[in-house]
């Protein structure tokens, strides 16, 4: 008679059971003496046995697989989700120099997220990615910048040795720096005003001079009268050929007015720290220290370490600054912690 894991003894095909066991089954001598049965019993064992071979289809096993610490070996590649993979299937698909490439900045799988602006949560306390573009505004420099004397037609300064405090914490030095720049020439003042608001009027022939430029005045009225009121450096407010206007305050009216003296057009330097030197350079002359010339002495990957301001008389002291260069409370309007 056939064992009792039987399922039919008339099929002569059978199918993989996946975890259905095999049963025991003790064999009789009367069993043995019939082959019909003894043969169906076997037909299952061995129907069985290559179920789990794989032979009738994918071996189905569903309490898993344990080799005790052997290699499955000669391992396909996978065709679906749920399939197992090799080692080089792993590393030609997933392994960090795989997806490096994607990651990467313009790659086809670059990370998305977001940076929220003036978010605390986001801010960062340490960060260096903007040490190689260091023309940002200064934090802090150490130095000041020393004037020499005019003569020939030239004046000499110096920015001494100092370093600027780079946005990360990090300090890049650099080194003394000396320059010779020339003076500017002087334009002779025809007629001069001052009335009650404190604009200042003066008429001439005047060449080369804008809106926003820094002029020297000096001589007015050969040093008598209200002649003197009048000297200082100031910001033209207004330039034509013929006119030149600036705003002059904590001076009397002068509706009156004087003769004579000269105008002089600042030259304006910007001396910077190019990364990665030590060295200091500098750029000008400009004709006035505007934003669009900050522009063009501060590009990408230098940073301004101080305004060097010349006119007739040599370097303009109370317009020249570098860090370490201490504010002065009041110049003609135009204060010196507003520069750096």
């Amino acid at each position: 008679m056939p064992g009792p894991f039987q399922s039919n003894p008339n099929n002569s095909v059978a199918t993989n059971t996946g975890t259905t066991p095999i049963q025991y089954t003790q064999l009789t001598a009367d069993d043995l003496k019939d082959p019909a049965t003894f043969n169906t019993i076997f037909s299952q064992v061995f129907t069985k046995l290559n179920s789990v071979l794989g032979t009738t289809g994918p071996a189905q096993l569903a309490n898993g697989v344990d080799v005790g610490g052997s290699t499955i070996s000669n391992v396909g590649e996978p065709q679906s989700s749920t399939d197992a993979i090799s080692q080089s299937h792993a590393e030609s698909n997933y392994s960090a120099s795989v997806l490096q490439p994607k990651l990467e900045a313009g790659g086809t799988h670059t990370l998305r997220t977001y940076r929220a602006l003036n978010s605390k949560q986001q801010q960062e306390k340490y960060s260096t990615y903007l040490t190689a573009v260091s023309n940002t505004a200064p934090t802090t420099n150490t130095t000041t910048v020393q004037a020499g004397a005019a003569g020939g037609g030239v004046v000499s300064f110096t920015i001494p040795a100092g370093y600027h405090l780079r946005v990360d914490g990090s300090q890049a030095p650099f080194n003394t720096f000396t320059a010779t720049v020339p003076i500017p020439t002087s334009q002779a003042i025809v007629s001069i005003n001052r009335n009650a608001a404190g604009v200042v009027t003066a008429t001439g022939t005047f060449v080369g001079l804008t809106a926003g430029q820094s002029v020297l005045i000096a001589g007015v009225g050969g040093g008598a009268g209200s002649g003197p009121s009048y000297s200082g450096t100031f910001i033209l407010s207004s330039a034509t050929s013929t006119t030149l206007i600036w705003n002059q305050f904590g001076q009397a009216p002068d509706p009156v007015g004087n003769s004579g003296g000269t105008v002089t057009s600042s030259g304006v330097f910007y001396v910077y720290l190019k990364y990665p030197s030590q060295n200091l350079a500098i750029s000008g002359p400009f004709d006035s220290d505007s934003q669009q010339h900050r522009l063009e002495a501060n590009i990408d990957g230098q940073v301004m370490i101080a305004v060097v301001v010349v006119d007739s008389s040599g370097v303009v002291s109370t317009q020249s600054a570098a860090g370490a260069t201490i504010p002065i409370a009041q110049n003609n309007g135009n204060r010196i912690v507003a520069r750096l």
